[in-house]
């Protein structure tokens, strides 16, 4: 074992010393806060994690309501179960999707339905079982000897590899055990790159053995057909996804947020890193070719109200609970400024061309492409303006994404930014008081590495140029880099694009029709309010989902109706067909 072997080795040991602390605390922690949420003597009683057990009186009544509004839909006692149904994010918001869709599929195919939680998650557990779900199978923890096998199996995986390039390419029985490692080390260090692995790589890889070796005897032992999981990324929810489809599983996935939403329905391996939000091109063909002039002034209605920055009409993102403290307060934005107001805030030479950089999210979405330039989205920020350094005749603008403040991020766009901009003028921070609204004005043409900026300039005749195999790559209204000689060029020449065609410029605002009404199918089930808002506390949740329930009917719901059409027809998303009817 060499001297660098060495090092990672005894700092990994270290680390998993420490890790095992944590988890002895955990374990304590998990009965600590379960028998404060439930009577211990009930428990004894039911010996089930259910709505009978917990001490809320307002939270039982709720899910007691829930629970006899949906066991009719759902088969019991039966051998084999077909539907799998995931919960894998500790979030109420999470579980209601997941549920909601999957006892629909159960409704429709008349097949037997089973949850799959994380091993100390009562708290979704009892939730599960609110909707008839009897059947749970636990993502296991492991004990102290099966989580040292695993690390020991990790440091033999890890011996040999230096670079992470390497780690990518680990595969441990057909998983991208590699890049799912990568991905999860990204997301919660918030460092978004290494070059090597360290001792927190080798612990993540560890624990993604430790997932795997569950997730092959869960399909194994079961005959699932219809496995349902919103999140599809880092660990363990990667892992079951790439073995949901290795087994011949359809995945339904969400996409939406608060009372409207979609399912993309996976059936093939390859589209393991197929966005949730690529529609089919025969959905997009057909709108492009039958209901584009129709869709015209509610598209251009969405764009206006996206450009003044008002949340109602900002793209979807995950629902997380309390992270409000973690967003700078966008008020009072200068929404009123002009190319000479910016050349004048910067010194800059106002007959030079301004082009916008859009980094995209540094921690999350890594591995959510079918293709990249770069091996991870800080790499390709940080080239980037390695690259723009060199043309000097642009005037650069880059603009952080807002999760880099969300998700606390170590290494921020804005430090690669400043660090750069010291040395060179014409390369600035988006200033954060300025609005959007007047840069289609401005700028000649804005850079994204597959953010949402790649169809709202183009739907306003502005040039895009991506790098990656985006969501909405390859339909025709983007400047698309598939190689850094490619993208050295575009960016060199990123002045001189010039406006898009007539056709390029409907076929941006067709996806975002798509995007923003077609696949937003109304379900009266799902809370309206969306669980990061402050006052959206437990009490108010458990008073707005019972009412919810006692004045729902199933076959009066949209999404319902919508979702049938969708498995008989075999779409990839549910859509609202009675727009296009």
């Amino acid at each position: 074992m060499n001297r660098y072997n060495k090092y990672i080795f005894l700092n990994s040991i270290l680390y998993f010393l420490y890790c095992e602390i944590k988890h002895f605390f955990r374990f304590f922690k998990y009965y600590f806060n379960l028998f404060i949420y439930v009577n211990f003597f009930k428990y004894l009683v039911h010996k089930k994690k259910d709505f009978n057990i917990i001490n809320n009186i307002i939270a039982k009544q709720a899910l007691k309501k829930n629970y006899n509004f949906w066991k009719k839909f759902v088969k019991q006692n039966e051998s084999n179960n077909e539907i799998l149904v995931t919960s894998l994010v500790s979030l109420k918001a999470y579980s209601i999707y997941n549920c909601v869709i999957g006892l629909n599929i159960s409704k429709n195919y008349n097949k037997n339905i089973a949850g799959l939680i994380n091993e100390y998650d009562f708290k979704n557990e009892i939730f599960m079982r609110s909707f008839g779900i009897e059947k749970i199978y636990y993502i296991p923890e492991g004990n102290f000897f099966s989580r040292f096998k695993f690390f020991l199996k990790a440091i033999k995986l890890t011996k040999n590899i230096k670079k992470i390039e390497d780690l990518l390419n680990l595969k441990h029985e057909n998983i991208d055990i590699g890049k799912v490692t990568y991905d999860h080390w990204i997301r919660f260090t918030g460092i978004g790159s290494a070059d090597s692995i360290d001792s927190k790589i080798v612990y993540f890889l560890s624990i993604a053995l430790l997932v795997q070796n569950f997730s092959k005897q869960l399909f194994k032992s079961n005959s699932f057909k219809h496995v349902v999981q919103s999140e599809t990324q880092f660990i363990p929810s990667s892992i079951v996804f790439q073995n949901s489809l290795i087994n011949n599983c359809n995945v339904y996935s969400r996409i939406g947020i608060s009372n409207k939403m979609s399912v993309m329905i996976y059936n093939d391996i390859k589209d393991k890193y197929t966005q949730r939000y690529c529609f089919s091109k025969n959905l997009f063909e057909l709108i492009y070719n039958n209901y584009r002039n129709k869709i015209f002034d509610k598209t251009n209605e969405i764009i206006i109200k996206r450009f003044l920055d008002i949340p109602e009409y900002a793209v979807d993102h995950n629902i997380e609970e309390n992270m409000d403290h973690k967003f700078e307060i966008q008020e009072n934005l200068n929404n009123n400024y002009s190319k000479s107001d910016l050349c004048e805030k910067f010194n800059w030479d106002t007959n030079k061309p301004i082009v916008v950089i859009f980094s995209n999210d540094l921690t999350d979405g890594v591995f959510k492409v079918n293709w990249n330039l770069f091996k991870d989205n800080l790499t390709g920020i940080q080239e980037t303006l390695s690259i723009i350094k060199e043309i000097k005749h642009i005037n650069w603008l880059v603009k952080p994404h807002p999760n880099d403040i969300k998700n606390n991020v170590v290494t921020s766009t804005e430090k690669e930014v400043v660090k750069l901009s010291k040395l060179f003028e014409n390369i600035r921070l988006f200033p954060k008081n300025f609005g959007n609204k007047p840069l289609p004005e401005i700028i000649s043409s804005a850079v994204t590495m597959g953010g949402s900026v790649g169809y709202e300039y183009p739907s306003l005749g502005i040039p895009a140029i991506i790098c990656t195999g985006t969501f909405y790559s390859g339909r025709g209204f983007n400047h698309e880099a598939h190689t850094i000689e490619e993208y050295k060029k575009m960016l060199k020449n990123a002045d001189k694009l010039g406006p898009l065609s007539e056709e390029q410029i409907s076929k941006a605002k067709i996806f975002i029709y798509i995007y923003s009404v077609l696949t937003k199918v109304y379900s009266p089930i799902l809370p309206a309010k969306k669980p990061v808002k402050k006052d959206y506390e437990e009490l108010s949740f458990w008073k707005d989902f019972e009412t919810l329930i006692e004045n729902y009917e199933i076959e009066k719901d949209d999404f319902y109706n919508n979702f049938k059409i969708q498995l008989e027809k075999s779409d990839r998303h549910t859509i609202n067909y009675n727009l296009i009817r």
